[in-house]
């Protein structure tokens, strides 16, 4: 349904994964991606946000928007670590390319739950 929706935010998810914060939290955050970056994509995204199925989607990489929105990564995005964020971004990825446009909502839950649940990042399969 939103196929160029879905590969401009893999993308986007792509360019926050290569950012240095993720390896050294305490580095500054330049020029960080955002989502809205161009404006002809402006009325896709709201569009994927205004849809049952992209909702929390859009909702949750805003927030990792948001928290890159600043000159120092926040410590917790989505109510996980820095690491879990990592590797929750890491499923979202996979989920926009793997899952059905109609389990999405489903499979990030599920996944921020296993995330949010693991006591360290070896739990983590």
């Amino acid at each position: 349904m939103f196929d160029r929706g879905k590969r401009k935010l893999v993308l986007f998810i792509e360019k926050v994964l290569q950012l240095k914060v993720w390896t050294d939290p305490n580095s500054p955050i330049f020029n960080h991606p955002c989502i809205n970056t161009y404006s002809k994509d402006k009325d896709l995204f709201l569009n994927m946000k205004k849809h049952k199925d992209y909702n929390l989607l859009m909702e949750t990489l805003y927030a990792y928007e948001d928290a890159l929105d600043d000159d120092w990564i926040s410590d917790e995005i989505v109510n996980l670590n820095i690491q879990q964020a990592k590797l929750f971004l890491i499923e979202i990825r996979d989920t926009i390319l793997n899952i059905e446009d109609t389990n999405i909502e489903k499979e990030l839950i599920m996944r921020h739950e296993r995330i949010s649940n693991a006591l360290n990042d070896k739990e983590i399969k």
